[in-house]
């Protein structure tokens, strides 16, 4: 395990553009636009 301090974090992991794509799955949720197959067990 590798313990990263702030910068680190920042720079390794895609927080924006993951917040990005969290907002634009909500938004279609909200509209109706989304689905997903049934779960298997």
């Amino acid at each position: 395990m590798q313990i990263l301090d702030e910068f680190e974090a920042r720079v390794l992991l895609p927080y924006p553009a993951l917040a990005d794509k969290i907002r634009t799955m909500l938004q279609a949720k909200q509209a109706g636009q989304t689905s997903a197959p049934e779960r298997m067990a």
